[in-house]
């Protein structure tokens, strides 16, 4: 996982990295209002979740969005990284340390810490491919256990639903496995939507600055 924190962090750097998030989290509102969920701004209180960070240069993203819409908002971040963690903990000691924030290592699959029907939003960003389809389905479950009635989830990932789709995944699986030493779990849009179904999910995708790396809205139906 240094491995990972270290090389991703390069990438993060770049103004395109930063770019690409401000508009994603913008995103996310326009998301969720059409699927008939509140946004953060008409919220009273507001519980979020980012599951899995890349490091403390996202992480002051995800801060500055939520808390520049909720100041008083309650913000969990977890990932399995120790060098992930300890920088976004070093961030929120210099930065937000009056904020409610708390930052943990922790498996995604199991989040017992979190109480059932707390959340108003969770969001990740390509953590999908770290688990297989059956790990999937007990993420979406353990989602599913915390996010509140009219929660919301929000997403990027890159899906294999056509020859362009499946090609590229494969392709990023390759260049995982040579810079970031780590072999991906690639999964198609149909196995997702047996998720969303299976969990009566109600969902929108759409598009993202990134190509091929759509963006996903879901709501329990």
């Amino acid at each position: 996982m240094k491995n990972f924190y270290r090389k991703f962090q390069l990438i993060s750097r770049f103004p395109l990295w930063l770019n690409y998030i401000r508009w994603v989290y913008k995103k996310t509102i326009d998301d969720c209002v059409s699927l008939g969920c509140k946004p953060i701004n008409k919220r009273g209180s507001f519980a979020c979740l980012l599951c899995g960070v890349s490091g403390e240069i996202t992480a002051n993203e995800y801060f500055k969005f939520v808390l520049g819409i909720n100041p008083k908002a309650k913000i969990w971040i977890i990932d399995l990284g120790k060098d992930q963690v300890k920088s976004v903990q070093k961030l929120v000691e210099d930065k937000y340390s009056q904020a409610d924030i708390k930052v943990m290592k922790a498996n995604a699959l199991s989040l017992s810490f979190i109480k059932s029907k707390s959340l108003d939003w969770i969001d990740i960003d390509g953590l999908f491919s770290f688990f297989d389809e059956k790990q999937l389905l007990e993420l979406f479950q353990e989602w599913d256990r915390i996010l509140k009635n009219d929660g919301y989830i929000t997403f990027r990932e890159l899906t294999s639903h056509n020859p362009v789709s499946k090609n590229a995944n494969i392709l990023r699986d390759k260049v995982s496995q040579i810079y970031m030493s780590t072999k991906l779990h690639l999964h198609t849009l149909d196995e997702l939507i047996r998720i969303f179904e299976k969990l009566n999910f109600k969902h929108l995708r759409g598009r993202s600055p990134i190509p091929l790396l759509d963006r996903y809205c879901i709501v329990k139906n």
